[in-house]
């Protein structure tokens, strides 16, 4: 339960990096939506990468293939959440941050934790 509490504290750190760099390409830099959110999701994947590893899971295996497995599940968690996000916003009218908090709140529970406990970090 301790590796899964500080996962989750992880997680909300990466997402307070993800939602500020996405927040900051919409409201500064006038981008959609959904191209800030990737860009967003990579910011909050160079953190909670380097947390995970570190902190949450303590891990000092090779670095280079967990970064390829990590790799991996952030591509999966980048279409998930783009694609929730957009579903939201687009079809459900929901605001983009709305959108942002519930799809990246999903994927860190039901899809980002248990990879990486049991591939990249095991």
């Amino acid at each position: 339960m301790q590796t899964f509490i500080k996962a989750q504290g992880a997680s909300f750190l990466a997402w307070v990096v993800d939602t500020l760099a996405m927040v900051f390409c919409v409201e500064v830099l006038s981008l959609r939506y959904t191209v800030a959110s990737v860009t967003g999701n990579a910011a909050g994947a160079i953190t909670h990468f380097t947390v995970g590893r570190g902190w949450v899971f303590n891990s000092q295996k090779n670095i280079s293939h967990q970064m390829f497995r990590y790799a991996l599940v952030w591509c999966g968690y980048v279409f998930l959440t783009t694609f929730l996000v957009y579903l939201f916003a687009d079809y459900l009218k929901i605001n983009y941050l709305v959108s942002k908090v519930t799809s990246s709140v999903l994927a860190s529970i039901v899809y980002t934790y248990p990879l990486q406990k049991y591939f990249v970090f095991k």
